[in-house]
Order: C-alpha cells, then structure tokens, then sequence
C-alpha cells in the first residue's frame, strides 16, 4: 500500500468513527444547550434541545423533558407524555425519573391512572440507587402498612440509610419508632397477668436491661416482654401459647437469624418462680 492509498483509508477510518460517535456527541451538545437556555427562561427553547437529546438516547434530557411537560414549562402541559419521558429515563437507570414516576403513579394524575404496584417499584429501584427521599417514603411506606405489608425491620433500615444521607424526617421517624417499641415492652407486671399453664418464647437474655430493650428495638418486634429474674439476668419474651407445642411451632417459623440464638420455650409457671420475691 502506498502513502496516498494508506491516507485515504486512515480518512475512511476516521470517518467512520465519527459516525459512531456523532449520535452521543449530539445528545450531550443538546442536553446542555438546553441547560443553558432553561437557565435564561427560555423554556419553549430547552424543550426544543432536550426533545432532540432525548430521542438521540440521552436520559437526563429525557428526565428533563419530563419535568417540562408536567409542569406545562416550554411545553403545553401533558402528562401522559411526562410519564412517557419520565418511564424511558426510569428503564436507562435514571433515579429521578424513577422517583417523579413513582409520585405520579402512587395518585393517578389526569389520565393517568393509579398504579400503586408500579409505583412501589420505582421508589424501590430509586432507593436501591441511593435517592434519598425514595429510600425514607419506602421505609415510611412500610412502617405505615397500609399500601404494602407492614415490616418494620426493613422500614428501619431504609430509613436509617435515608438518615444517614441527611434526611430529617427519617431520623425523626426513627425515633418515634424507638419510643414506640420502648413503651410497648413490658416487665414483670405482664407476666403475672398470664396463666401459669401457658408458654411463651425466650429470645434473648442479658445481664443488661439496656441491651435487653435494644435487642427488642433491633430485631423489630411489635410487642415483647423484658423481665428480670431474681438472678438479676433480663429476659427477652415474646408470645403467648396454649400449649407447648404451638410455641415450638413458632420457634421453628422464626427467621434464621433469630434462631441462631437459640430460643427457648418456657411455662409462665417455670418463670413466675424464678421472679424476685
């Protein structure tokens, strides 16, 4: 091959990178072109840039465009064409867009109609992505139990993991939660009020009524009973059985990690003996 074929081929080359690559060049250049004129005001012009950025594949403009035709910004208000914007930026992984999609399909909004099933699962894929307020409106979502099964063991950990990015409502949602299950755990007056003849599970024991309550407040549960015996050792109790083998029933249906520490099935009777005098 001569120099002049040798270049003439270098140019094809180049020439078909550039065609490779034009259609993400163009996207980005659009996408921040838009930027630039939402930030003068200059609405109906963004949406013209992110409309092109969008159908070349870019998902923020595509969560952007959204944004403008729900809020009827550059754009005539459409929400059914929101969604269409806000759907194609969720699938490409977009937290924002997973969020602003699930707040519409969480209500229904015009002909858009409610979808709480979907909704759920955007606010958890947001969450899993790391956005915050999906993270605390899951874990309140679960503490409530009216749209999904109440679990307040996972309720806590996503809102601890929203507190930790600095949301205020999760913190203070955590700690009502804490004093919630701090006053639902009863003492010794509790065990007195049962018959002697039933059976409960130990879960937990401690030398500590501190570490005793916290356990209550860890593991989740609604309502527990931390008693002190007259060796001055607290004892986690939960349930209450007719007879023996129902508690050994609920022992066997406890998740693993509860199992692991090795519960005990015990007679009001047995424990009503061992309080202090």
């Amino acid at each position: 091959m001569n120099r002049k074929s040798g270049l003439l081929v270098l140019r094809q080359l180049l020439a078909l990178a550039l065609l490779s690559v034009a259609p993400g060049v163009f996207a980005v250049t659009n996408f921040d072109k838009g930027l630039d004129a939402y930030g003068d005001g200059l609405y109906r012009e963004a949406a013209r840039y992110w409309t092109e950025a969008a159908r070349a594949g870019d998902a923020r403009s595509r969560f952007n465009l959204a944004v403008l035709y729900e809020h009827g910004k550059g754009v005539e208000q459409d929400i059914e064409t929101a969604v269409v914007w806000y759907r194609q930026a969720a699938k490409a992984g977009f937290a924002d867009a997973q969020f602003s999609l699930a707040n519409i399909l969480m209500s229904g909004a015009g002909p858009v109609e409610k979808n709480v099933d979907e909704g759920l699962m955007w606010y958890l894929q947001a969450a899993d992505a790391g956005h915050i307020q999906s993270q605390f409106i899951v874990g309140s979502i679960l503490v409530d139990g009216e749209l999904a099964p109440q679990d307040l063991v996972t309720a806590t950990s996503w809102l601890k993991l929203a507190s930790a990015n600095g949301h205020m409502e999760a913190e203070s949602l955590l700690h009502r939660l804490a004093k919630e299950r701090e006053a639902s755990v009863s003492g010794n007056d509790w065990i007195l009020e049962q018959s002697p003849d039933a059976f409960t599970v130990e879960l937990f024991q401690s030398p500590q009524r501190e570490r005793a309550t916290r356990f209550v407040q860890i593991v989740g549960l609604e309502s527990a009973t931390v008693y002190e015996s007259a060796d001055g050792i607290h004892h986690v109790l939960a349930g209450v059985f007719d007879s023996e083998q129902s508690a050994r029933d609920a022992v066997g249906a406890l998740p693993e990690p509860l199992r692991l520490r090795l519960p005990k099935v015990r007679q009001f009777d047995d424990i009503l003996s061992s309080l202090p005098e």
